[in-house]
């Protein structure tokens, strides 16, 4: 009796096992087909795409995959100190300075009054959410301004145009460090986030908008620079330099590839000039 439960039991096993086994199979089979279809999609995507926005459409899949890294606290004392070095002025280098000699170009366009057509623009033009600076004013103060303020604030933009200048204390910004990448215990691996106050955002839209407008028409921009241009920045670029590394690697040919890492390059520039 016990013999012949001793052998069901076994019989039963061996099926449970056998099931258990082709299931597995099946599941490793289904995995890899779906695994095959999800990167042949995006594959496909990335080859067919017509231009930049949707190669990096296809690409947004994989954003946000990394792990939390673990957080670590940089006394603050240490980054003022590390950016009053960055940012330090000498007396030295104050007179070693060799300031190039400037000519002054009137181009009417450039130089008329701005108009209450290209403060709307530059209105709409700013960004909603966003965080203020040190004056706590966010943009969407200016986005409720009625059509009397926005006379009276483009008459002060234009005074200050005129006469070619602006209030110091509008360059006062908050640094808000934002980590890039390696060891978060030292300040130079972080990018230094500037929350500027946002009236100044306003007066340099205004600007921004009419330079952009007349170096577009009279093509002064080169067509090889992706960067403060309409509908255009870094992913032209970077769209422009895959596809050219699919089409030599798809007639087998060799390419090579020089890349510069500029270590706080904007930072380290001599912005009095």
């Amino acid at each position: 009796m016990n013999l012949g439960k001793r052998k069901r039991n076994q019989r039963g096993f061996a099926k449970c096992l056998a099931t258990y086994i082709e299931s597995k199979r099946v599941l490793r089979e289904t995995e890899a087909g779906a695994r095959r279809i999800f990167y042949e999609d995006i594959s496909n995507k990335l080859r067919n795409a017509k231009d930049s926005k949707e190669f990096f459409k296809a690409l947004s899949i994989f954003r946000n995959r990394r792990g939390s890294a673990k957080k670590i606290t940089v006394p603050v004392d240490t980054f003022k100190k590390f950016f009053e070095d960055v940012y330090k002025i000498t007396a030295e280098t104050l007179s070693n300075e060799v300031v190039p000699e400037r000519t002054e170009i009137s181009v009417a366009e450039l130089d008329a009054q701005f108009t209450i057509v290209e403060l709307d623009i530059a209105i709409k033009k700013l960004g909603k959410n966003k965080a203020p600076g040190s004056d706590g004013v966010p943009n969407e103060i200016w986005k409720t301004f009625p059509e009397n303020a926005k006379l009276e604030l483009l008459k002060v933009f234009n005074e200050l145009f005129d006469n070619g200048n602006f209030p110091d204390d509008w360059t006062e910004i908050i640094i808000s460090p934002l980590f890039k990448k390696s060891d978060p215990a030292l300040p130079s691996n972080y990018r230094p986030g500037s929350l500027c106050k946002t009236i100044l955002k306003l007066y340099t839209q205004l600007l921004s908008n009419r330079l952009l407008i007349w170096s577009s028409k009279n093509k002064v921009i080169s067509d090889y620079q992706a960067a403060y241009k309409k509908n255009s920045g870094c992913r032209n670029h970077v769209f422009l330099l895959t596809a050219a590394l699919q089409y030599n690697f798809s007639i087998n040919r060799k390419v090579y590839g020089l890349c510069v890492d500029m270590c706080q390059a904007f930072d380290t520039l001599n912005h009095r000039r």
